[in-house]
């Protein structure tokens, strides 16, 4: 009988997912048309676009998968898309914006590693007075594919204080859900707390400093430190999550930007706690013959203070946020909407306490189109 209720529940969950971001989706539509249509009706400025990447190449890592020993990975060769709808709508009293992402990669030896990940985002605001807006922001993304399924949900309310050009300041607070399908007991859900503070010194230099905090529940009971006696009780797993953030962005005759993040993850559930350190290097300069160059840096260093590395599984943040990388994109336009472009990335990452290697290359040829 338990099994069948947490099955229902699932499949309730499920469901409810695939409306809330059928929903956004059609918020995004609506947004277009109501924008559209309060043009010739109230000094509104409203704007859209739609666009879509495709392209081929080769994954060294298809399965992103941890080896020691010498051990190799096999290499395959796929094919991506992506996809993008936005809207934006601003008038005397406020704005609104939605933008709908659906991305999809396809291996050609190993079909176990297809995804599709969905995400969307909403976000409306209403201005209280010359210096005040407070609004709702609400995310969700649902990945699916290589048995990493998961989704994410959060939704957020904001107040955002511009005393001038120069200072934006706003403050969030919200809830947080997430839930790992390949895994139940790794979900979580918390209320989360953050905020952003950006200075821009002139029209080319600007600072900006981040911080959130979010107290997550896990699905789980802890695990019990081994080395003591008697063993400890088991509770439900709690992880206090602390992110700061500090950020330089130059925009002048080439873009750059420098960046430093800190996480904390302290957990009651031993060998789940950690702390890492991650630089960022951003940079674009455009090149003879309609040429762009865009490349990225980083760099991390983690500490596990249990000498104990979480399961890749649980860790499922983006490759390029959760890896040491280097990317490098050439891009050069083809008439009005379309562009050309070539990309090569390289993520590398050793787990000293386990002498466990992550490495993957992945190289693309892609064409885009945007109206």
């Amino acid at each position: 009988m338990a099994g069948e209720v947490f099955y229902g529940a699932r499949l309730t969950v499920r469901a409810c997912t695939r409306n809330i971001i059928g929903q956004a989706l059609l918020g995004v539509a609506l947004l277009a048309h109501w924008a559209a249509a309060a043009e010739d009706e109230t000094p509104s400025t409203w704007s859209g676009s739609a666009s879509l990447w495709t392209g081929a190449g080769v994954d060294t890592n298809p399965a992103r998968d941890f080896v020691t020993g010498g051990a190799t990975t096999p290499l395959d060769g796929m094919v991506s898309a992506i996809a993008q709808l936005e809207a934006q709508a601003r008038g005397e009293r406020g704005r609104l914006s939605g933008r709908y992402d659906v991305g999809a990669r396809k291996f050609m030896r190993l079909p176990s590693e297809d995804t599709v990940i969905q995400s969307a985002v909403l976000d409306g605001s209403l201005y209280a007075g010359r210096y005040f807006d407070f609004g709702l922001l609400a995310r969700a993304r649902d990945r699916r594919g290589a048995e990493r399924d998961y989704t994410d949900l959060s939704a957020e309310a904001y107040l955002g204080f511009t005393p001038s050009g120069k200072v934006d300041l706003r403050v969030f607070g919200g809830a947080h859900r997430f839930l790992y399908w390949n895994g139940i007991a790794a979900s979580f859900y918390t209320p989360t707390v953050s905020f952003s503070v950006r200075y821009r010194f002139d029209k080319r230099h600007s600072m900006s400093v981040t911080g959130n905090y979010e107290p997550r529940l896990y699905n789980a009971l802890s695990f019990p430190n081994p080395g003591l006696d008697p063993p400890e009780v088991r509770a439900q797993r709690s992880d206090n999550v602390f992110t700061a953030g500090i950020s330089y962005a130059y925009r002048g005759p080439f873009a750059l930007t420098v960046a430093y993040s800190y996480v904390d993850s302290t957990s009651n559930s031993w060998g789940e706690t950690y702390r890492r350190h991650r630089g960022t290097l951003t940079a674009g300069v455009k090149l003879p013959w309609r040429w762009t160059f865009l490349g990225n840096l980083a760099l991390q260093w983690a500490q596990y203070p249990d000498h104990m590395f979480l399961s890749q599984d649980l860790n499922i943040s983006e490759d390029d946020e959760n890896q040491n990388a280097v990317s490098v994109k050439f891009v050069r336009p083809l008439g009005e909407h379309f562009a050309f472009d070539a990309r090569y990335a390289f993520y590398f990452n050793r787990l000293v306490t386990t002498d466990y290697t992550y490495l993957r290359q992945v190289a693309m040829l892609g064409v885009s189109a945007k109206w």
